[in-house]
């Protein structure tokens, strides 16, 4: 019988540790990464440090066209890319392969304008 117990409370421990372990392993977030942005795109994130999934950006965008909800960034265009915020008309240049985990306060979460320079 005491067999039989600890066999059991080892199985249920174990089972435990294991549903533990999947909880931490999947996450509560689905993060991108820098790789899920297509090359030669320009890509937003709606989540800082390029989490969520990215929208991503070919060319200028069309007149009136606004970029809502924007909390990082990955240029992973040949080009330096320049941007500017439907606030206040600030800019933030943004080079080839690089990114912004966070954009800044004073940009505002909004990009109105994109302007694609230095090309290689």
């Amino acid at each position: 019988m005491l067999k039989t117990v600890r066999a059991r409370a080892a199985t249920l421990l174990a089972g435990a540790l294991l549903a533990c372990a999947g909880a931490v392993a999947s996450g509560t977030h689905a993060h991108a990464a820098a790789g899920d942005c297509s090359s030669g795109a320009f890509c937003v994130y709606s989540e800082p440090f390029l989490g969520g999934q990215p929208r991503e950006f070919f060319g200028p965008l069309p007149a009136g066209y606004v970029i809502d909800n924007v909390e990082s960034i990955y240029n992973n265009s040949t080009c330096d890319v320049t941007v500017s915020s439907d606030y206040a008309g600030s800019l933030l240049v943004i080079q080839s392969g690089t990114a912004v985990h966070r954009v800044p306060s004073y940009f505002g979460d909004t990009i109105a304008d994109i302007q694609w320079t230095n090309c290689s």
